[in-house]
């Protein structure tokens, strides 16, 4: 008998003591969250010599390329640009809260161009580069809206939609090159303009046929 009261007695303590834990972490422990609610940023950030962000407003200049050029290219010029994502998540009554910063940048130290190459033309080729990888951080912005995401799977969703843009970023800009023979093709460096321009204001019906056709 004394042992089934201690017993009992251990049983209660640890249910209230587990009860009154539950109650004080529900709202602050990321594992008892049970739901998810993703926060897609895209804060302005400003340019500097190390970083060029993506600005619909601050179009790319030559000055903007500052790598040495490789002497042992057949291009006149090259460019860098990239796409990442950025986050921490925290906990907001009894939501797990994940906001989501994209950020579309090009590095101007790893970008170079030749002298004898320095044309209005060419830098608007270099510069559908630099759109080509906005219009992939709009596409992976409308991934992540349409995630369904749960605490047990919004990490891996997230980075494979990630990884996902992340690869299809250096697709496309293999296609945008393949396409207009890296700008050489004036016909076809044209119709790309206009089929940039249709992507970044929404429209991925092209995008969308050119990744599936491929090189």
């Amino acid at each position: 008998d004394l042992i089934d009261q201690i017993l009992n007695r251990g049983l209660v303590n640890s249910i209230v003591f587990f009860n009154d834990w539950i109650n004080a972490n529900a709202s602050v422990n990321r594992k008892l969250a049970k739901t998810v609610r993703l926060e897609i940023l895209e804060k302005k950030k400003k340019s500097d010599q190390d970083t060029v962000f993506y600005d619909f407003n601050r179009p790319l200049s030559w000055s903007d390329f500052r790598e040495k050029p490789s002497r042992t290219s057949g291009y006149n010029a090259t460019i860098f640009t990239s796409l990442a994502m950025e986050g921490s998540p925290f906990m907001e009554e009894g939501v797990l809260v994940f906001p989501i910063e994209i950020k579309v940048y090009m590095l101007p130290e790893s970008s170079w161009a030749k002298s004898q190459g320095k044309s209005d033309y060419a830098l608007n080729h270099e510069q559908r580069h630099f759109d080509v990888t906005r219009v992939v951080g709009n596409r992976l912005i409308n991934r992540l809206k349409d995630l369904e995401v749960t605490p047990e799977n919004y990490e891996a969703m997230v980075n494979d939609a990630y990884f996902d843009s992340y690869r299809e970023m250096n697709r496309l800009q293999e296609i945008y090159d393949a396409r207009t023979r890296h700008g050489l093709d004036k016909d076809a460096q044209s119709r790309w303009n206009t089929l940039i321009d249709q992507a970044l204001k929404g429209n991925m019906g092209e995008i969308e046929k050119e990744l599936e056709k491929g090189k």
